[in-house]
């Protein structure tokens, strides 16, 4: 009687008008990307070929991203040669954003989301730890000894250098160099008009992980330094919405259409990787201005007499 019943519940599955199909009858299907978000070059690679692509992408990003981090490094501690220093943070940055979009190009994407997804994933990483790593060194001369005083000189010097990062990386998007130097020079001696329009064109694939690299670096910063500069909370507020309006007006006036994309960047970098990692970055931070404050305010309490 049970070898028959589940014959005819395997009968009643197998019916397509009278229940659902069985589990290896089942096909999923998913709604196909747009057709600008295919890297229709990139289809032929075996996985295989675009697992070794992707391996040797990491470990040239790793290469790239700790250069760039020790160059910038030995820039801000040359406080004797201001010029060198400088020269030496701009070089670090150019390094990592001239290299690190075309190791991306090199990783065997298939679509053009997963392709920002992990660019935008290692310029956050390097935006990130590159400020991360430079609040630690100057941590690391107080020698744990987070007085009042030092609240009063530091939360100025920090605010001052969240606001240049935020002037500095809006400046030069509105600027746009690269464009202008096309438009200006290249455009003009171009052999073909298709060619001349093309450089007119003001294209910028990296656009979209860029620029959400830079917003996300202000919101893990707000998350992780909050604790103890307060106004940085503010200030990345303030970097968002000017990153949002300086972004909307390149989108609308000056870039050329991006490929549709799906939500994908949003998701898994934000939402899954880089808030996740602040938010526990966040806690001993947390648990060292509580100490803190708790010692202080211990020896500001006056003495009970047994």
């Amino acid at each position: 009687v049970a070898e028959a019943k589940a014959e005819a519940e395997v009968e009643a599955e197998a019916d397509v008008g009278g229940g659902r199909l069985p589990e290896r009858w089942v096909m999923r299907v998913q709604r196909a990307p747009e057709p600008s978000d295919v890297l229709w070059a990139n289809l032929p690679l075996r996985s295989e070929e675009r697992a070794r692509r992707r391996l040797v992408a990491v470990g040239t990003s790793l290469v790239v991203i700790l250069t760039g981090a020790i160059v910038m490094g030995v820039g801000r501690g040359s406080t004797g040669r201001p010029i060198f220093g400088v020269g030496c943070i701009i070089f670090g940055n150019a390094l990592i954003n001239a290299s690190l979009p075309r190791i991306a190009l090199r990783e065997g994407w298939q679509r053009v989301t997963q392709l920002h997804d992990s660019l935008c994933a290692k310029l956050a990483a390097f935006q990130i730890l590159n400020s991360v790593a430079a609040l630690l060194v100057w941590l690391g001369n107080t020698d744990g000894r987070l007085s009042a005083e030092w609240w009063r000189e530091c939360a100025p010097i920090v605010n001052a250098i969240i606001v240049s990062q935020i002037g500095v990386s809006n400046v030069f998007a509105l600027l746009r160099l690269g464009s202008r130097v096309r438009r200006w020079f290249r455009a003009p001696r171009a052999r073909t008009q298709a060619d001349a329009n093309s450089l007119w064109a003001a294209k910028d694939e990296s656009f979209v992980p860029v620029r959400t690299s830079l917003v996300l670096k202000y919101a893990a910063l707000a998350l992780m330094l909050g604790p103890l500069f307060p106004t940085v909370y503010l200030l990345g507020a303030a970097g968002c919405a000017i990153s949002f309006a300086i972004d909307a007006y390149l989108l609308l006036r000056q870039l050329a259409p991006l490929p549709h994309t799906d939500g994908r960047l949003i998701l898994t970098t934000a939402l899954e990787r880089v808030l996740p990692c602040a938010l526990v970055a966040r806690v001993p931070v947390a648990l060292v201005a509580l100490a803190v404050r708790s010692r202080q305010l211990a020896l500001q309490l006056p003495a009970v007499d047994g």
